[in-house]
């Protein structure tokens, strides 16, 4: 299909699996008669001072846990928060009492939460590999626009690099005012019929799939990436390293090919020179760190 030879679109596929996917979820839970979910009168939005300095300690360190974690390629947000809400669990007075709405708790997991994304920005950005989920919307925006992250990005392109972290830092400001004086509002977004929202999610999906090319065809795919990613969130199976995939696939794939070019059709020159065994170790702390975290 010459609608394929480029590949699998980047932007309809994530469509598919973060928009539709989750409408298709929505249609199915959401048959029948509608509930009435209560909603929860919100008067209290800016912590108190005291609650703010008993929890500044965790919200440090959260902080760095998150930039940290943020940093190594592919660990995500729930990650940070779970490994940050262990350690102030241990750390707490209070610790027996976390999952009932302890200030700490909460801090904690949301502080490391916020703060992977800024971390998932330096691998994105010096070498083109998605923190998360969240950087690999931005890698597929670049790449879109033919901009390759990387060292030549910072030489060829710093101003656009300045803007980025410009942005980040706006976007950030602009969470805390809308937050703060929308929060009382938006918390009445679950009051608006499925009927009604479902549809217009949906609808929205559709064009912005098709407008990326002009290409109905695009539609199909999106259409058929939400049908995968429903089935994966039904078997919990994560879709966002399927995302990964399709944005590093294609570089994988290039890179291979001139790695074969320099030295011949010999897979153990990836186990056998210095740099590779380096990385093959990194790889496997990786793996038993986070393993144990898991555990822990």
């Amino acid at each position: 299909n010459l609608n394929l030879l480029q590949g699998v679109s980047l932007i309809p596929a994530l469509i598919g699996l973060f928009g539709l996917a989750q409408t298709f979820e929505s249609l199915l839970t959401s048959r029948g008669e509608e509930k009435k979910l209560p909603v929860a009168k919100v008067n209290r939005i800016i912590p108190s001072w005291q609650d703010f300095r008993n929890s500044l300690g965790t919200i440090l360190r959260g902080t760095a846990i998150g930039t940290l974690i943020g940093a190594i390629p592919g660990t995500g947000t729930d990650l940070a928060a779970f490994i940050s809400y262990g350690q102030a669990k241990n750390a707490s007075k209070e610790g027996d009492k976390f999952g009932t709405g302890v200030l700490e708790g909460v801090a904690a997991a949301e502080s490391a939460n916020n703060a992977v994304t800024g971390g998932a920005l330096i691998p994105t950005l010096t070498l083109g590999v998605p923190g998360e989920a969240a950087t690999a919307v931005l890698l597929g925006g670049l790449m879109a626009f033919g901009l390759r992250p990387g060292p030549a990005l910072f030489r060829d392109n710093l101003d656009l690099v300045g803007t980025v972290y410009a942005s980040f830092f706006l976007a950030n400001l602009m969470f805390l005012i809308l937050g703060l004086s929308l929060a009382r509002y938006i918390s009445k977004i679950v009051l608006i019929p499925s009927r009604y929202l479902v549809p217009t999610i949906m609808i929205l999906c559709f064009v912005g799939a098709f407008a990326m090319r002009n290409s109905v065809f695009d539609i199909f795919i999106a259409i058929i990436f939400g049908v995968l990613g429903f089935i994966m969130n039904k078997l919990e199976i994560p879709v966002a390293p399927m995302l990964l995939g399709i944005i590093l696939g294609p570089m994988a794939e290039s890179n291979l090919r001139r790695t074969f070019m320099l030295y011949g059709v010999k897979p153990s020159i990836f186990f056998t020179r210095p740099i590779c065994i380096a990385i093959w170790v990194i790889v496997g702390l990786t793996f038993w760190f986070f393993s144990r975290a898991k555990k822990a």
